[in-house]
């Protein structure tokens, strides 16, 4: 990933963006961080659920909230992306509340970028949405989906005892998907929010995926996302569906 490909995700007035979804989240989060600060930018990453840090990145540790700015300042010193939490044990940061992010937000950090990982879905891609409220003001909210989930075997823990739209289906299937997105409330609450959409259908990486993904991005344009993008975060290859 690079500059040009960040220009496909968010507008550069964007500073606090929100990720939501599954099946590439953490690692799209992770390089975004990368290109900012290869581009001289600072940035924080929050989250508001318990999340596994990159072995390689710093950590800042603010029970209180109060001091974070001076702390903040002080740490970027160091280094030019920090992840912020409560407290870290066993590799994994404990998150702050949403009212303690909208107060961090308000008193303006001193980051060029603040990135916002605002559900866990563990990488299943298509659950988490109906318990996703952002009460918390933004500049873009960009939802990854891993391509992995079509036509991918159902299973009942995974989704069905989170989501009733998916009780009488049997597979995934991306006419399953766009129906399901076009009936997710949570995007049209944000959209009313004034909070631009961004969807990335992630692990786009061979032929197969490759058809399916396009008519899935073309169909999903047309909803409530101002930008589709499809690729793989892992191979840095994006196209932005027109």
């Amino acid at each position: 990933m690079n500059i040009s490909s960040i220009s496909m995700f968010l507008d550069p007035t964007d500073k606090v963006i929100v990720f939501i979804g599954g099946g590439g989240k953490s690692t799209l989060i992770h390089r975004l961080s990368k290109d900012f600060s290869s581009a001289g930018q600072t940035v924080a990453v929050i989250s508001v659920y318990p999340s596994i840090i990159p072995m390689e990145a710093n950590t800042l540790i603010a029970k209180d909230i109060r001091n974070l700015k001076s702390q903040i300042k002080q740490e970027l010193k160091s280094t030019p992306v920090i992840y912020i939490g409560k407290q870290l044990e066993n590799e994994r940061l404990d998150p702050y509340k949403s009212i303690e992010i909208s107060q961090m937000i308000k008193s303006g950090l001193p980051v060029d970028r603040l990135l916002i990982e605002a559900d866990a879905t563990s990488g299943k891609s298509v659950s988490g949405y109906s318990r996703l409220t952002i009460s918390y003001p933004a500049d873009r909210c960009i939802n990854i989906m891993g391509a992995d989930a079509f036509n991918k075997p159902f299973e009942n823990a995974w989704i069905k005892s989170r989501d009733p739209f998916w009780s009488k289906r049997d597979m995934l299937t991306p006419m399953n998907l766009e129906e399901w997105m076009e009936s997710r409330e949570i995007f049209e609450k944000i959209r009313k929010k004034g909070i631009p959409l961004t969807f990335f259908l992630n692990k786009v990486e061979n032929i197969f995926t490759q058809n399916l993904a396009h008519s899935f991005g073309k169909k999903i344009r047309q909803t409530v996302f101002d930008r589709v993008i499809i690729g793989s975060v892992f191979n840095s290859q994006f196209q932005l569906i027109e």
